[in-house]
């Protein structure tokens, strides 16, 4: 019989029978590394997604600045490099070579 959904009585969300994903990148990666404050876990991920789709503001730049201990230069120099290796294992993806072994491989697993 299936257990019905808790709800954590301290923030009153849902308690997931299983892992939820996450986004990390090699952004958020340094930030955790280098954070001072692990209070709010869900902040690092969500400066992550924000820095990925649309860069950050001024006001993050600092927020993250101030949880790092670094210079607003330097997390942007960091969210920068990340977003810039992202890219380019995106453009890597998109190649025609790689369309036709991706469809190869769907034949494949198709097959078995």
């Amino acid at each position: 019989m299936e257990q019905p959904m808790k709800i954590d009585g301290v923030s009153g969300f849902h308690i997931e029978r299983e892992a939820i994903p996450v986004f990390t990148s090699d952004f958020t990666r340094w930030i955790e590394q280098r954070s001072t404050d692990q209070a709010y876990p869900g902040l690092i991920e969500m400066l992550g997604v924000i820095a990925r789709e649309h860069g950050l503001a001024e006001d993050e730049v600092d927020l993250v600045a101030r949880m790092t201990g670094t210079t607003p230069e330097t997390v942007v120099r960091e969210y920068r490099r990340d977003n810039t290796a992202w890219a380019e294992g995106q453009a890597r993806l998109v190649h025609a070579g790689l369309a036709g072994l991706d469809e190869h491989l769907d034949e494949i697993a198709r097959q078995h």
